[in-house]
């Protein structure tokens, strides 16, 4: 089963006089079909948090270095967890205007950091030279502070992607002011 339907389930009737934001974490064995050609079934153990009801940059950043805090509880020092901000990848789509079969697709293809992928696609694609460009750049901002920059630059005045750039920022922020900077990107 999936656990954040009944954790909701769970904080809107039991937990109702808990305080507020409720924090919770779920450590439960699944079943997963691992091939859908000859169904089999495997067993495995999922583990998350939710912090409900906090949609702040600074609850972001609370997950996100629990997160840090667990895997350097098991000795783990040399790792990188990568944030993003899904918001600016759909900034850059309602302004290109595609269709929603279109950004499933181009999205597969810059999730997988496909270049030729999203080359071919954009050859067909009726978007400008601009929308273009930026579309091909999206897989390569990965890295620190200044990709925040080239992201903001990149997408001129859309304020859906400068709103998504400056909450990226405020994550950022909190995470280095908590003394996490070398655990993320």
């Amino acid at each position: 089963p999936e656990s954040t339907t009944p954790l909701l389930r769970l904080a809107t009737t039991r937990l109702r006089e808990a305080p507020r934001p409720p924090r919770l974490c779920y450590v439960q064995d699944i079943l997963e079909y691992q091939d859908v050609e000859q169904p089999s079934l495997a067993q495995v153990t999922q583990a998350g948090v939710e912090l409900l009801g906090e949609a702040s940059a600074m609850a972001d950043a609370e997950v996100i270095a629990l997160a840090i805090e667990i895997l350097r509880s098991v000795g783990l020092e040399h790792f990188l967890i990568d944030i993003g901000q899904s918001e600016f990848f759909r900034g850059l789509l309602e302004e290109a205007g595609f269709s929603k079969a279109q950004e499933d697709q181009l999205l597969d293809y810059v999730e997988a950091k496909n270049m030729l992928g999203i080359e071919l696609f954009l050859q067909t694609a009726d978007v400008s030279k601009e929308m273009r460009k930026w579309l091909l750049k999206l897989p390569s901002l990965y890295g620190g502070e200044e990709v925040l920059e080239q992201a903001r630059t990149m997408s001129g005045g859309l304020i859906r992607c400068q709103r998504a750039v400056d909450r990226l920022a405020q994550v950022l922020d909190a995470l280095y002011a908590m003394g996490l900077k070398q655990f993320v990107s």
